[in-house]
């Protein structure tokens, strides 16, 4: 499994909104960092969850997350 390349404290994860689950990305909760798909997994791309949530004119609730699967290192 891929460890996060910003604060190398846990894994990468396939993640889904449970009630909107056209919105998936990848995102470490250790350090609440967020890839939107077709971004790369890396210290020079990706935004945090609650910046991420606002792009999408969503509310950043933590309740809504859904861990799909670890993304392969």
């Amino acid at each position: 499994m891929k460890i996060r390349p910003y604060c190398g404290q846990d894994y990468v994860w396939n993640v889904r909104l449970e009630t909107a689950p056209e919105f998936a990305f990848r995102m470490c909760f250790e350090c609440d960092s967020v890839w939107r798909e077709g971004e790369d997994v890396s210290d020079q791309q990706g935004a945090n969850f609650e910046q991420y949530m606002t792009d999408l004119s969503l509310s950043a609730d933590w309740k809504r997350l859904e861990k799909v699967s670890p993304v392969p290192a």
